[in-house]
């Protein structure tokens, strides 16, 4: 049950999730997609790695800091929460457009 009109923006989120963990220290990284509905689809990006990522204002000189900024925009919702084991899960869920969120 492909969504192409989801697929890339989901993609690229995970695309950033994944790299925010990996520059972050990671050492475990898991990534779950979720279809909720044949018009909603969640991603989630847990890792190990220290500390909670936290919402930038980079400057246009920064390489980096645009990550979460990127899922913000592209996503109808995220969040973030740590996980009671350590490590923390990064989430967001992507709707049709013209679908109910």
């Amino acid at each position: 049950m492909g969504r192409e009109d989801l697929e890339d923006d989901a993609a690229l989120c995970v695309s950033e999730l994944v790299t925010n963990a990996l520059n972050c220290g990671a050492g475990d990284i898991r990534v779950l997609v979720e279809w909720h509905t044949d018009a909603m689809v969640e991603v989630a990006v847990w890792d190990d790695g220290p500390g909670c990522p936290e919402l930038q204002e980079p400057d246009e000189n920064c390489e980096t800091g645009r990550g979460l900024g990127i899922v913000q925009a592209l996503a109808v919702s995220w969040g973030k929460h740590g996980s009671p084991d350590g490590g923390k899960t990064v989430w967001a869920r992507f709707v049709s457009p013209g679908a109910d969120a």
